[in-house]
């Protein structure tokens, strides 16, 4: 098989294609994808091919059989490491030393999908997390509880058995079958570094025994209880979520030629802001993420705003929506969606947040609302962009930021 062609693509930048690019089969794979992920406009005419733009995710995919899109973010890839750290608790994790800095999303993939690897090696050896969990069956001889009844009725039906209502203690849970579901999406993943794969393959080997392979989400891995005897689960579920909210649909299909890399920029920008608010803002205050609306009314909308402020009495101040985009102002769609989360939660001030300073700085009255659109630059150093979008918001900062 012939290596595909690759086209490489710059996030947000539109990219023509060209002549040779633009074959027949290309344009019909780009003109029949339905997601999101990539904007394709045909050419007007022979003289034009079309125009790719990719505006909310970076890495790479197949698009049909020859075709390989390597599509790279505006910022330092550094940054969208650092920015996948704090968004997925991943500061706990001590990266290898002596390892040059990272220099695309595959490497991202690479590094993580090791760490991953290698802590459920790890776990396997020392014996993975167990519970008792409740069962009921029909057993020859008693085994926990009998349930009278059903016993009973089992012998008049000449049914030679107990039903016994036991725990049985089993490393078949949840913690476990997420890590091993992960690993299998990896192992049809076409990781870059073959020691990587090798790693993967192994790891998933050693868990899948123990588990039954069931389908995660992202979701799925948060707000998960741990204790003493799982807290290091806590890390490796962080790494679990961001592969499950990243990894595309061809590998959860099965289908390996797509091998996708992708990061999704808009989620990784929502969960990185409040993530580091929730980390460096002031003492006092309180950032909610995806704080569900509670509605009245024959319709009932599932509405969630992106981070709810709260004071040190636990009222509601402020409503803030993220929004990756590069637009020099608002749109009245993201207008009316901010003022209705305003009214919703009654408070008076909103702030749309952009990814860097192109559009920042807008005030518009909507009603007795105050909508700000403000800015935290994911583009320079991380810290001190953190600190001006506290500034624009009006909110002290923080001591404890570097």
């Amino acid at each position: 098989m012939s290596a595909p062609m690759v086209i490489d693509l710059v996030e947000w930048q539109p990219y023509a294609l060209s002549p040779t690019e633009a074959t027949d089969a290309l344009l019909d794979a780009l003109g029949a994808r339905k997601e999101a992920v990539l904007v394709f406009r045909r050419g007007a005419g022979l003289a034009e091919s079309g125009q790719l733009t990719v505006p909310n995710v970076v890495g790479q995919i197949r698009v049909g059989r020859d075709c390989l899109l390597r599509m790279a973010p505006k910022v330092a890839v550094s940054n969208i490491f650092a920015m996948l750290e704090l968004a997925y608790q991943l500061e706990s994790f001590r990266f290898e030393t002596g390892v040059v800095s990272v220099e695309s999303i595959a490497d991202i993939y690479d590094r993580l999908a090791n760490i991953l690897a290698l802590r459920v090696i790890s776990r396997v050896r020392r014996g993975l997390h167990a519970e008792y969990i409740p069962r009921s069956e029909r057993l020859g001889s008693v085994r926990g509880r009998i349930d009278l009844r059903e016993s009973a009725r089992l012998i008049a039906n000449g049914i030679p058995a107990l039903q016994c209502d036991f725990e049985e203690h089993t490393d078949d849970i949840e913690d476990n079958q997420i890590l091993a579901w992960t690993l299998r999406l990896l192992t049809m993943a076409g990781l870059d570094r073959a020691d990587v794969r090798d790693r993967v393959n192994a790891a998933y080997r050693a868990i899948a025994g123990a588990c039954t392979l069931r389908h995660f989400k992202g979701q799925d891995c948060v707000a998960r209880r741990y204790n003493r005897l799982n807290q290091d689960y806590r890390a490796m579920h962080g790494l679990c979520r961001f592969f499950l909210e990243n990894l595309g649909p061809g590998v959860a299909s099965g289908n390996q030629s797509l091998m996708p890399y992708t990061v999704n920029m808009p989620l990784l920008f929502e969960s990185f802001v409040v993530g580091w608010l929730q980390q460096h803002g002031p003492a006092g205050y309180d950032f909610v993420k995806q704080h569900q609306l509670s509605l009245q009314g024959t319709i009932k909308p599932n509405w969630a705003v992106d981070i709810l402020v709260k004071d040190s009495t636990g009222r509601p101040i402020a409503v803030m929506d993220t929004k990756y985009k590069q637009d020099s102002t608002p749109s009245s769609d993201d207008l009316q969606q901010i003022s209705a989360y305003a009214l919703a939660t009654g408070v008076e001030q909103a702030f749309i947040v952009y990814p860097s300073a192109i559009g920042s700085g807008h005030r518009q009255y909507v009603g007795n609302v105050l909508v700000k659109t403000v800015h935290f630059d994911i583009g320079g150093e991380l810290q001190i962009a953190g600190c001006n979008l506290l500034a624009q918001l009006g909110l002290p900062a923080s001591a404890m930021v570097d």
